[in-house]
């Protein structure tokens, strides 16, 4: 699926179509450049879900929980090496059935990249604008 997104409406419909396709034990790899909006993202997903957490960016915490464990928000940017990645415990956080897992910067997993995951895109558009677009897991 493809979305144009240009207000605040138009992301609650994305998180909206998210929160009812995942469930706990899903697997998000949220991807898109510096400033396009991914944590903004995490935070519509999180009321979708009927969250009151107050979502900040885990790029220096890594991982933020929401929920009582309901949501997992990792942010791999600051990580340099799959290294990194295996000292998270990343391999019991991505099986874990009681959260829904949402990954930013998801290339830094490397071997660890799940392959039952979905794929959230989000490309910069013009001004505000952006193209975020759906891939559910490859069967």
């Amino acid at each position: 699926m493809r979305w144009r997104v240009k207000s605040e409406h138009d992301l609650a419909t994305v998180a909206q179509h998210a929160h009812h396709a995942l469930s706990a034990g899903d697997v998000l790899l949220l991807q898109g450049e510096m400033g396009a909006g991914k944590t903004t993202f995490v935070r519509y997903l999180a009321q979708a879900m009927q969250l009151n957490d107050a979502i900040h960016s885990p790029t220096y915490t890594l991982c933020n929980t929401y929920g009582e464990g309901r949501l997992l928000h990792l942010d791999l940017y600051r990580l340099g090496s799959e290294r990194d990645v295996a000292a998270m415990d990343m391999e019991r956080i991505l099986e874990t059935k009681t959260a829904i897992v949402v990954i930013e910067w998801p290339e830094r997993l490397g071997r660890f990249t799940p392959t039952n995951a979905h794929r959230l895109s989000i490309e910069m558009g013009d001004g505000d604008a952006r193209t975020f677009v759906w891939s559910d897991p490859q069967t």
